[in-house]
């Protein structure tokens, strides 16, 4: 499966005036954003991709259930916020995160769609039906408002994709860190999968950022809304774990509260990020100087994107 690069740029008008921001870049390791063209063959990876660790390798699994609905609705904000940006730079980041989001996108629903059913893992199906209906519904909504009422209606998502990127590149720092996957002789491919994916947020933390500012969100504004994602954050991946166990024919069925226990053990083990962690990022996140800076390190993260077998075999 490969996914080229998505080119949004010729499909938005250049706008007349900004909504009265300008952006406050901070002197630190930005590099350009650009989309890659990147290939998987997980034909061959096995479902419980982690040895010996099925609960650790499904608590990875779920993004690929999370991360393409909500990548594509990035992308369908921020493709309608584009006529709003008069800051050239900030534009050029808006488009280059958003062609990283689409391939983003692209590549999980590959997995959701094919992987899981190699697997005979049905509950992917009807998740898929799903998801696709809500969209359907949705973003044509969008499409029929303009102006201020739009803008009044962007602004809110655009803080929440704010916060939601911080938590995508603290997770992007777990999975190039993650020296429990290299001890335990995981499946390369589904290891590359994440660690690509991993490696671009960690490139583009600051985009989201920025936009959020240049849009005039408030600090109060995030931190209501960072409080409120960190609480149910790992809820939903507490959910959507469980879901998948209970539809792996291979394993018993478990509660909630053992699906903890068990999760607990993985972060122990550094195969997880520890059970609770979401919620120990908020300090970060309400901090009066908080910056995307403070998690990841860009350095590394080009340089893995150097070297995966995915995003290497194409690069120039």
């Amino acid at each position: 499966m490969s996914s080229a690069s998505l080119k949004y740029g010729t499909q938005v008008s250049t706008p007349s005036s900004p909504p009265g921001h300008t952006s406050n870049r901070h002197n630190d390791d930005r590099v350009a954003v650009r989309a890659r063209k990147i290939e998987f063959d997980i034909s061959n990876s096995p479902l419980h991709w982690i040895p010996g660790d099925p609960i650790a390798s499904h608590g990875t699994s779920i993004f690929n259930f999370l991360l393409p609905v909500g990548e594509r609705w990035f992308c369908a904000v921020y493709e309608r916020a584009l006529p709003f940006v008069n800051d050239e730079k900030v534009r050029e980041d808006m488009l280059g995160f958003i062609g990283q989001e689409a391939t983003h996108a692209q590549t999980h629903d590959h997995v959701l769609h094919y992987w899981f059913d190699q697997h005979g893992i049905e509950y992917a199906k009807s998740f898929v039906a799903l998801t696709e209906w809500a969209e359907k519904k949705i973003y044509p909504l969008f499409d029929k408002l303009t102006g201020n009422t739009l803008l009044w209606v962007l602004k809110p998502q655009i803080c929440v994709i704010a916060i939601v990127e911080h938590l995508t590149a603290y997770y992007g720092d777990f999975v190039l860190n993650c020296s429990a996957w290299d001890r335990q002789d995981v499946d390369p491919v589904i290891a590359d999968l994440y660690r690509w994916h991993g490696a671009e947020e960690i490139e583009h933390r600051f985009v989201a950022y920025d936009v959020a500012e240049y849009f005039g969100v408030k600090r109060y504004q995030k931190n209501a809304v960072a409080i409120l994602v960190a609480i149910i954050y790992e809820p939903i991946l507490l959910f959507a774990m469980r879901a998948l166990v209970k539809h792996d024919p291979t394993l018993p069925k478990m509660g909630y509260v053992r699906l903890i226990r068990e999760w607990r053990a993985a972060g122990r083990r550094g195969t997880l990020p520890p059970f609770g962690t979401m919620l120990r990022q908020l300090p970060h996140l309400l901090s009066k100087s908080y910056s995307p800076a403070h998690v990841g390190n860009t350095a590394q993260a080009v340089a893995y994107l150097a070297q995966s077998p995915a995003a290497g075999a194409f690069a120039a």
